[in-house]
């Protein structure tokens, strides 16, 4: 009877054995089906990684190219801007081509700001010309000075308050010089809507708004 104990336990040995090794077995066999699965992915991985590579470099290459264009156009266009505005900008005002033959009596703040204007301090000028609040042809002025400035937004805001002051004696010159802010500042629909109304005016600075617009006109075609 032990004998036979002896035997069923040595029977259960081997069983264990075996299972050990089956399941050892089982794990190897899973891990190489796992590893050939894996084997297989890894080149559809790196080839869809290749595509899409490339269309990251297809999308990068188009929008250098788009953008090298917008630049070349943007900077013609400035550069076509710059030379219109410095042809045509006069900062001189010749006060006989005012709307009415009203004579102009220059007060002593006028006259000293206009004397540092022609001497080209303009900073100093402009500080002047800010300090005589009665005046429309200081603020005229004070739109030159900042455009002599290159502050040409706040030179918009003082030919706008002209504009808006409407029954003055300094109409034409702050629309002429509101459009040389507008073309110096690439606003073009702006600067052509302005120089239309000039254009269509008849007044003093007619012609030279028809040139404007045929300039741009040439520039289109």
């Amino acid at each position: 009877m032990n004998k036979y104990n002896e035997q069923l336990d040595d029977i259960d040995i081997i069983k264990d054995v075996c299972s050990a090794v089956s399941d050892t077995e089982n794990l190897n066999l899973r891990q190489a089906i796992l590893s050939i699965h894996e084997a297989k992915k890894k080149p559809k991985v790196v080839f869809l990684n290749h595509l899409r590579n490339k269309h990251i470099a297809a999308a990068i290459a188009g929008l250098t190219i788009i953008g090298g264009s917008l630049f070349t156009y943007y900077y013609s266009t400035t550069v076509a801007n710059k030379k219109i505005y410095s042809e045509y900008f006069n900062p001189n005002i010749d006060l006989q081509y005012v709307r009415s033959d009203t004579s102009l009596k220059l007060n002593s703040t006028m006259v000293t700001g206009i004397k540092y204007f022609k001497n080209k301090e303009y900073s100093a000028a402009l500080e002047i010309f800010k300090s005589d609040t009665e005046s429309i042809l200081a603020i005229l002025y004070q739109g030159l000075c900042y455009m002599e400035l290159d502050s040409f937004n706040k030179a918009e805001k003082s030919f706008n308050f002209i504009l808006y002051e409407n029954n003055n004696l300094f109409i034409d010159q702050a629309e002429w010089n509101l459009g040389l802010c507008y073309i110096r500042q690439n606003k073009i629909d702006l600067a052509i809507k302005i120089f239309s109304k000039i254009e269509n005016s008849n007044g003093y600075y007619s012609k030279k708004a028809k040139d404007i617009l045929s300039n741009y006109n040439h520039l289109n075609n």
